[in-house]
């Protein structure tokens, strides 16, 4: 915490959920080397998205003398009060990938209203009946991605089929997941386009369909957010980098001169040319989520 002895310019703490998603990890490495260039060292936390360990370490972080924060937000149905108050004080502080709505908290995030939209254009320039994969959260990215599936049928002219949607319970596969997946998709044989909002879901969903004899992309086109990096499933590209230095950019700002409120929406990339070779030696298959619980499943 003497870090001005050093020649650096004081310590930021970088806050996350975790670095076991490939853009976490990428944004993760983004910001921290984007604020060391800046003569900034930094403290991290991971918070296994538990809002009380959040809380906790925003504010221990404070008490250690820190000079800002880049915080991804927990997944909570509440708000942080620590980031609250972190607003209402003026302390320099920017979120990433999710923000907090009617709180006045800097944030950099990807479009994810326009970047489920594309990707509904997408399928349906070649599929007719589209169904929706996702987790049932409140966070914001989650919520603009259901309205970018809405407004994209609504901008055709199109009537939404409700019935088309599966809502995972937790952000992250559970172990009942496959099996309800796999009745969801079975009993809904005319699904020859499907949205998965996270990698996790996009492998399971690519597995079940192999499983049950259903080709890729020949009987059903899948698409994910993010590269699950499975053959001809194309994805949404977050520009992660451009978050992470954006971040970077406003809390030295904030930091360095005066606080200000400002928010970044990046443009994402549909990615259409995909064409990996099989991912494993052996069919990729359910069997790989059967015993696995948590962060594990990323691995």
């Amino acid at each position: 915490l003497n870090s001005e002895r050093n020649n650096l310019k004081g310590v930021v703490g970088i806050i996350f959920p975790s670095t076991c998603m490939p853009v976490e990890s990428a944004l993760f490495y983004h910001i921290q080397s984007g604020l060391y260039e800046r003569k900034y060292q930094t403290l991290v936390c991971l918070t296994d998205d538990r809002m009380d360990k959040e809380i906790e370490t925003i504010r221990m972080f404070r008490a250690f003398g820190i000079r800002g924060f880049i915080i991804f937000p927990a997944i909570n149905e509440r708000y942080n009060e620590e980031i609250l108050r972190l607003s209402l004080e003026r302390f320099p502080h920017v979120l990433v990938d999710r923000y907090l709505s009617n709180i006045s908290s800097s944030f950099v995030v990807s479009d994810n209203c326009q970047a489920t939209r594309d990707a509904v254009f997408y399928l349906l320039k070649q599929r007719k009946n589209i169904a929706f994969i996702t987790q049932k959260d409140n966070t914001t990215n989650t919520k603009e991605r259901f309205d970018g599936f809405e407004r994209a049928f609504s901008d055709q002219g199109l009537p939404i089929d409700t019935r088309n949607w599966f809502i995972n319970p937790g952000f992250l596969p559970l172990p009942e997941t496959g099996e309800a997946l796999k009745e969801f998709l079975s009993s809904r044989k005319n699904i020859d386009g499907i949205i998965c909002v996270n990698t996790p879901l996009a492998s399971l969903t690519y597995a079940i369909l192999q499983e049950s004899g259903r080709r890729v992309p020949e009987d059903v086109t899948l698409v994910s957010f993010d590269d699950p990096k499975l053959p001809f499933v194309p994805y949404v590209e977050q520009d992660v980098r451009t978050i992470g230095l954006s971040a970077v950019d406003i809390l030295v700002r904030q930091m360095e001169n005066e606080y200000f409120f400002t928010w970044k929406k990046v443009p994402t990339r549909l990615v259409t040319d995909v064409a990996y070779p099989q991912p494993f030696s052996q069919p990729f298959t359910t069997d790989i989520w059967k015993d696995s619980s948590g962060p594990e499943q990323e691995r």
